[in-house]
């Protein structure tokens, strides 16, 4: 009974201290500790025009979209339709192709200056005319996917005049989920040539699924220095287009344990079924968007205001473009801060995979200074635009994993 009494006492003494005693402090990223004032000095640098760049072209093409979407535009390029023809398939076309076309046209000068600013800093290989092929050939992919869009939902509106709402809005989900499984083979291959991975790449990759838990289907390389020096992967598809993609940067200029680093981030991304949760996300957003147009368009002062008899009136299209890239400037740092979220996920998802944070903490600083990331983001900035994690955060995130596993 004494010695139970002792040990009773000496358990709960160690308790206490342990209970009153200051936690053990975490190592703490220091800029300073992995980038040189010259690394800040180029980041901040190239940084400033960039968003300057970015900015502008977003208001450019905003301010485009209200010119033909908002009040005398509206309704004069609305008449200019009427009178070109009165099938209503034909002007839904004449508008979308006109909307695609002067908003593409509108932030193609801030595109091409950043394309130009890049060149200066040698992150872009592509020729003037490579980019300007480019430029062509996502607004024409751009303009067929406004083509569907905007043919479907005036022909559920036409057809169902009072239970168009629920039926567009099925609509969106339906397309956003069949764009999202042909994207990787209908818009990808537009600018890029994929092959697959060299046989030892593979191989690593299916070591790093297994450990993961999950199944690989393609491991795909995609000739991005055409374009960039920028280094890079992603995942893509859903179902039997889902793949891994390897930018070919990243496999001549890391080593095998970066590579396998990253590899173990995007099969992070897998692991959670990202692509999945984010393809819902984007349906769940077009259905409500569907919802936002429908109590506009019941607002009869808009409807006059814009030249729109009613919903199925293709003259709304214009406006209903504008509204449709304002929601998604409002949402972004919605959608945004959801994807740092899964990011920094699939950040701790590829340390627990690989057990190597010192190799997460290289491929950070590698990233960061051949990308020429933005060292110190605006706070702002980060929540309203960026998808990822700043790189000092994710290099914390790879500290505080070597902290909480010290036998590595």
């Amino acid at each position: 009974m004494k010695a139970l009494l002792i040990l009773t006492l000496v358990v709960g003494s160690g308790s206490v201290a342990a209970a009153i005693s200051p936690p053990a402090q975490r190592p703490k990223a220091e800029i300073s500790d992995y980038f040189t004032p010259l690394d800040l000095e180029r980041s901040k640098a190239y940084r400033g025009p960039l968003y300057w760049l970015v900015f502008s072209g977003m208001a450019a093409t905003l301010a485009a979209g209200a010119a033909l979407g908002l009040g005398r535009g509206s309704r004069w390029l609305g008449d200019r339709a009427a009178n070109l023809t009165g099938n209503w398939a034909l002007r839904v076309l004449f508008l979308t192709a006109v909307v695609t076309v002067v908003t593409a046209l509108a932030s193609l000068l801030f595109s091409y200056g950043r394309y130009l600013h890049d060149r200066h800093w040698g992150l872009s290989t592509q020729s003037a005319a490579g980019f300007l092929s480019d430029a062509a050939k996502g607004a024409v992919f751009e303009l067929g996917i406004a083509a569907i869009t905007g043919l479907g939902f005036f022909a559920i509106v036409r057809a169902l005049p009072r239970g168009w709402p629920a039926a567009a809005a099925g609509f969106a989900v339906v397309l956003t989920v069949l764009l999202v499984y042909l994207l990787p083979v209908l818009y990808e291959p537009l600018f890029n040539k994929f092959t697959p991975a060299p046989p030892e790449v593979r191989t690593r990759v299916l070591a790093i699924a297994e450990r993961a838990g999950v199944r690989v289907g393609d491991v795909l390389v995609a000739d991005a220095s055409r374009r960039t020096t920028r280094q890079n992967a992603y995942v893509s598809g859903l179902g039997s287009t889902k793949r891994v993609v390897l930018y070919d940067t990243l496999l001549e200029r890391s080593s095998a344990r970066e590579v396998d680093l990253v590899v173990a981030h995007e099969l992070g991304h897998v692991a959670h079924n990202d692509v999945v949760k984010g393809t819902i996300l984007a349906a769940i957003g077009g259905a409500l968007a569907v919802l936002l147009i429908w109590r506009l368009l019941e607002w009869e002062m808009l409807r006059s205001w814009i030249g729109a008899s009613g919903p199925g009136d293709p003259r709304a299209l214009p406006f209903l473009a504008f509204v449709l890239a304002a929601a998604s400037i409002v949402t972004m740092p919605i959608f945004n801060t959801y994807s740092r979220h899964i990011e920094a996920a699939a950040d701790r998802a590829a340390i627990d995979n690989t057990r190597d944070p010192g190799t997460a903490i290289q491929v950070e600083v590698s990233l960061a200074r051949s990308n020429l990331s933005d060292l110190e983001p605006n706070a702002d900035i980060v929540w309203i635009f960026y998808t990822h994690p700043p790189t000092l955060e994710r290099i914390q995130n790879a500290l505080d994993w070597k902290a909480a596993h010290p036998g590595g």
